[in-house]
């Protein structure tokens, strides 16, 4: 399954794609402040049955927070369920975000595309700098880190620097 999110001004684009599916029932659409507390904004109708790539959209509008995470809930016929990886988006002004957040189990930060990124430093939650690189391009591999809260410091060559926290699992 593909499942990406899109800020599109304070709007949100949803958009996902499953290669097959047997004996779906529907897609809840869930959306978060934190990350950990769910509210369910929305549900598709899944095809049941199908042997052949399917694409689904949901629109989110007017999203009022600085940070929002969304995750699909994909359930079955039988009632049994699974969750889609995690999208989030920062609505704060700022047009940097990194994502995924939290980041998986390959460890890859991506940077959003077209960022020229001078210096990217990330932070125990006790302040510790645990992390490093200069140049950072497109991604940068965390995976050496232990699971956990970090705080990702960015500096752009424009002179600007964002900090945003990012969970680790």
């Amino acid at each position: 399954m593909k499942f990406e999110a899109r800020a599109e001004g304070k709007n949100v684009l949803l958009t996902w794609s499953t290669s097959s599916e047997v004996n779906s029932e529907k897609f809840v659409i869930e959306r978060s402040a934190s990350g950990k507390d769910w509210d369910a904004i929305g549900q598709i109708r899944a095809q049941k049955l199908s042997s052949e790539q399917e694409e689904y959209a949901f629109y989110d509008p007017n999203v009022e927070l600085k940070v929002a995470y969304y995750r699909l809930k994909m359930v079955d016929s039988d009632s049994t369920f699974a969750y889609s990886k995690i999208e989030s988006l920062q609505f704060d002004g700022s047009q940097f975000a990194i994502f995924p957040n939290p980041v998986g189990n390959d460890g890859l930060l991506q940077l959003p595309d077209g960022a020229n990124v001078i210096n990217i430093a990330i932070f125990d939650l006790s302040g510790k700098k645990v992390f490093e690189e200069d140049d950072a391009a497109k991604h940068v591999n965390i995976e050496k880190l232990p699971a956990g809260n970090y705080i990702v410091r960015v500096l752009l060559n424009d002179g600007s620097e964002t900090s945003q926290m990012v969970v680790k699992k």
